[in-house]
């Protein structure tokens, strides 16, 4: 993290630790490809700005902007991860 350099991370002190807080821009199915462009384009533009990457900078959080099909791997890779870590761990929702 950014914002505290000199912190070991998790995975640094128990090795193959991973756990990411993250936030993505996401859309019902259906919505038009026009309106997805524009509002990915739009996004990535908003986050070069200085003032909301210090924003999010000053809030521990690392800026990434990716392109849709990096997005929606990214979530599938989250989505099994931790799928798996449920069914091993026989976790339940209470």
């Amino acid at each position: 993290m950014a914002a505290l350099p000199d912190v070991p991370t998790i995975a640094e002190t128990l090795p193959g630790f991973e756990a990411l807080n993250w936030f993505a821009l996401v859309a019902p199915a259906g919505t038009p490809a026009a309106v997805i462009d524009r509002l990915h384009a739009a996004t990535l533009e908003a986050m070069k700005r200085a003032a909301l990457r210090q924003m999010f900078e000053r809030d521990g959080l690392d800026v990434v902007g990716s392109s849709r099909a990096q997005a929606r791997a990214f979530i599938a890779h989250e989505i099994g991860k931790w799928t798996q870590i449920i069914e091993e761990k026989g976790l339940q929702i209470q």
